[in-house]
């Protein structure tokens, strides 16, 4: 007893002990916490703090880069234009060079022609000389044949006392025949003679021959170097043409420089090219006289536009005077048609008391009898509107109703044909496949008879709603068609 008395203060102290060792732990837990959570502030702050430092410093970063990076471009676009400018003044240098080549290759060309065009002019001249004088000595010759001719005649046929053998031997002299079918009645000495004169002429006609031959040589050497000294001229035409063109040339492009322009792409009108655009027949217009070209343009589409307002409104004007004169005919024609359809009136009691005035108080009593009805009709259209929203809920109720008892049915008839997959599934491992036969198509028969019954169920729901409808239909077309009788029968009751 006495050693349980000592354990039962000593059990309390430490167990107050504890309490107090575990209230100092839990109130140190909550300090840790409460500087972890500060901590965790802090350093959250100070990562928000980072993070924005962060961001203004990639902001700027990359406003920066962008600057250089449209300075880098800049200047790209100028070193490009200047190299671009650097080889157009090469090609312009280049083709300087070529032109001045070319000119002095052509100077001396022209040099080199007309000096071959003068020794062609002499040389043609000299051989026309030889020309000429063979031309003299080809008449000459025929000239001399001509002569033993006329000398043929005068002393053998002129002379002759047999006039018809002498002109037989003068036709065979003239065409160089022999002389050994001569007519007879000749003399052997006019014979020898005419021999003699005969080969005398075939003598010359040779020579004239011969000279002739040499004659149409010298002339077809003498059109060849005409022709030489003409092709020389026309050459020398062609190579002075050249020379000209290549001055012009040198000369414009002395004045005319390649420039590297740097414009604006909607300023340029020049049609652009797939690939590298032509600008060799384009040209610099200054902006003031497009400005000036616009502003005419515009000063006189505003006259010409004024213009055609003009005529729009004078011809406005004039459809309307012809509508108005068509209205005022319209409106003739109506009135003379009333005034017909008076003068034509029958006057009858009512229509004297209606323009006399006494029949005002009929008049309202009409027309309180007509607000009444319009009041009790649409009082009874929105009864009407407020069955049909009731059966339009009904309907809806019925919808939501036939929807849930479908998904009920759709989770049977899965349930049952899982059923029947198992009892086929069991039969097979048993063995008895005519009795599980028998089974499915037992299973099966009952599942048609609930799709059936189901069928028929929802047939007759549908017939049934169909017959409410068309009872309501009814309904509403009787109370349509006999409005008033069944408020005479109301009133009598009443």
């Amino acid at each position: 007893k006495e050693e349980k008395v000592k354990e039962g203060p000593a059990a309390e102290r430490e167990d107050s002990a504890y309490r107090h060792g575990a209230m100092l732990r839990k109130g140190e837990k909550k300090k840790l916490d409460l500087e972890k959570e500060t901590y965790t502030k802090a350093l959250e702050a100070e990562g928000k703090k980072l993070k924005a430092d962060i961001q203004e410093e990639s902001k700027k970063f990359d406003d920066s880069l962008q600057e250089l990076s449209s300075i880098r471009l800049k200047n790209d676009y100028k070193v490009y234009g200047l190299e671009l400018y650097k080889m157009n003044l090469i090609q312009a240098v280049v083709q300087e060079e070529d032109d001045i080549a070319s000119k002095a290759a052509l100077k001396q060309a022209v040099v080199d022609l007309t000096a071959r065009r003068e020794v062609a002019a002499r040389a043609a001249a000299e051989y026309k000389e030889e020309v000429d004088a063979t031309q003299k000595e080809v008449e000459a010759r025929r000239q001399e044949a001509a002569n033993i001719d006329r000398a043929f005649k005068r002393e053998l046929v002129d002379h002759s006392n047999n006039k018809e053998a002498a002109e037989l031997l003068f036709k065979l002299f003239k065409r160089r025949a022999p002389l050994d079918d001569v007519p007879p009645g000749l003399e052997p000495e006019v014979l020898e003679q005419a021999q003699a004169f005969l080969d005398e002429a075939v003598f010359h006609e040779g020579l004239v021959a011969e000279a002739q031959a040499q004659f149409e040589a010298m002339q077809d050497e003498l059109d060849r170097l005409v022709w030489a000294h003409s092709q020389l001229d026309q050459s020398i035409s062609e190579t002075e043409e050249e020379l000209v063109t290549l001055d012009t040339r040198m000369q414009k492009a002395g004045s005319d420089l390649d420039l590297v322009l740097e414009l604006k792409q909607g300023q340029i009108e020049v049609e652009q090219a797939a690939v590298v655009t032509d600008y060799s027949d384009a040209q610099m217009v200054d902006r003031h006289l497009i400005k000036a070209h616009n502003a005419a343009i515009i000063t006189r589409g505003s006259d010409k536009v004024s213009v055609l307002q003009e005529m729009l409104d004078f011809r406005k004007g004039i459809h309307q005077l012809q509508w108005e004169n068509q209205r005022l005919d319209l409106e003739e024609a109506e009135l003379l048609q009333r005034t017909k359809d008076l003068q034509l009136l029958r006057v009858t009691k009512t229509l004297q008391s209606v323009i006399k005035g006494s029949d005002e108080g009929k008049a309202a009593a009409e027309n309180l009898a007509l607000e009444k009805l319009i009041t009790y009709q649409s009082n009874l259209h929105a009864q009407r509107v407020a069955a049909k929203s009731k059966q339009v809920g009904v309907s809806r109720g019925q919808a939501r109703a036939t929807q849930r008892e479908n998904a009920e049915l759709d989770e049977d008839i899965f349930a049952l044909e899982s059923a029947v997959v198992e009892r086929q599934r069991l039969c097979e491992l048993q063995g008895g496949g005519n009795q599980g036969s028998a089974q499915s198509k037992k299973a099966t028969a009952v599942m048609s008879m609930v799709v059936t019954h189901r069928k028929l169920l929802d047939l007759a729901k549908a017939q049934t709603r169909e017959i409410e409808l068309m009872r309501s239909e009814l309904v509403r077309l009787r109370a349509r068609t006999f409005p008033s009788f069944t408020q005479l029968s109301n009133k009598g009751v009443a």
